[in-house]
């Protein structure tokens, strides 16, 4: 009897080990990806684009990726700190201004000189009407699609003393603009601004990333030495995710699953727990900066030399 639990303990162990290892697929710069410092990344179709704040932007088929830096002549900065796809167009946020592309030939360029608040870009958002929100650190930039793009600027902290920095936006189905930044959660709903923070219920007021489920509910990531973690926002009130590690970076929804990007690794929450997977699982990188769902797959980026991108999730385990 001793025998036969013994053989069906290492049968057990032996299977999960398998699966355990076969989990992810990295890439890495040695392999002449880029390096990822801060990155972003967007979908069209079947290919993947992520922006790189040391090293241009590239284009993932899955297969293999085309990179595209300053050296070629089209991009106005290698820092390019954001990167989004709308009405076929690709958005490229730099420390220099904002670059459009069509995807074959055509590039234009937009600055402080023809329109833009600041040529410094932190991220870029669009809505379903096309409207672009560049988002820089003390204020935005809307472009409005006329006869051609018309920028209006907005300072919500117009005449404030400690000014809020923007670190993300993004634009909810009724086209309310929010932004994350590290005086707490700021929206705007056409008539005036509201702001969120801890006294509301959050879990943190640094607010790193904010993403929306298929239910319209509403998601932060805090970076906070002493109180980071997932806030949810349902119309109502707030549900706090509370997780060890206290700096996140980047969430990513896909369906009731949570996927969070923090400082020591890749978390995943399904409902009941967080489960971790670090250098120990097989994940590349310790540091996680960005995480995105693509294809089924969990892509994310590492800090500095690493880049992983994840690979062939097991979907015995994640879906």
């Amino acid at each position: 009897m001793k025998g036969k639990f013994l053989l069906i303990f290492l049968i057990a162990f032996t299977f999960s080990m398998f699966a355990k290892g076969s989990i992810w697929r990295s890439y890495v710069t040695e392999k002449g990806y880029l390096k990822a410092h801060r990155a972003a990344f967007d979908v069209k179709g079947k290919l993947l684009y992520f922006a790189n704040s040391r090293g241009g932007f590239s284009i993932f088929n899955g297969k293999s990726m085309k990179k595209f830096h300053k050296e070629a002549g089209k991009l106005l900065s290698d820092k390019v700190s954001s990167i989004k796809i709308g009405d076929n167009i690709v958005w490229l946020g730099t420390d220099r201004g904002l670059c459009s592309w069509d995807g074959k030939n055509k590039w234009k360029y937009y600055n402080k000189k023809n329109g833009l608040l600041n040529n410094k870009i932190v991220c870029i958002e669009i809505d379903s009407t096309n409207r672009i929100i560049v988002a820089h650190s003390s204020g935005l930039s809307i472009g409005l699609k006329k006869k051609s793009l018309e920028w209006v600027h907005v300072k919500p902290w117009q005449g404030k003393f400690f000014k809020p920095e923007i670190y993300t936006v993004k634009i909810d189905s009724t086209g309310n603009i929010w932004l994350g930044t590290d005086q707490g959660l700021w929206v705007w709903d056409s008539k005036e601004w509201h702001n969120f923070t801890k006294k509301n219920g959050m879990i943190s007021n640094t607010i790193r990333d904010i993403e929306f489920d298929d239910s319209g509910n509403l998601y932060v990531c805090g970076y906070d030495f002493f109180g980071g973690g997932i806030s949810k926002w349902d119309g109502h009130e707030w549900t706090r995710f509370e997780l060890k590690e206290k700096k996140i970076n980047d969430l990513s929804i896909n369906g009731s699953i949570i996927w969070a990007a923090t400082d020591s690794g890749l978390y995943k929450y399904a409902g009941s727990r967080w489960q971790k997977y670090s250098r120990e699982d097989g994940v590349v990188t310790g540091k996680v900066v960005t995480v995105k769902t693509w294809n089924k797959e969990i892509y994310f980026r590492g800090y500095n030399k690493e880049m992983a991108i994840v690979g062939e999730l097991n979907k015995r385990i994640f879906y």
